[in-house]
């Protein structure tokens, strides 16, 4: 599971600091590689680290 999630930081800042000028491209792929958006996954409550 991508580390942001657990850092506390936005999404915009996580797409930034992978390399990601279009928030909405990152978006995107992530939700074609994970099968849920990264909002989806900052709003669980119950992330836990692997």
């Amino acid at each position: 599971m991508p580390d942001f999630a657990y850092e506390g930081c936005s999404v915009k800042a996580a797409s930034l600091s992978v390399g990601y000028r279009n928030e909405g491209h990152f978006i995107d792929l992530f939700r074609r590689y994970y099968n849920f958006t990264p909002g989806e996954l900052l709003r669980t409550k119950n992330v836990k680290k692997l």
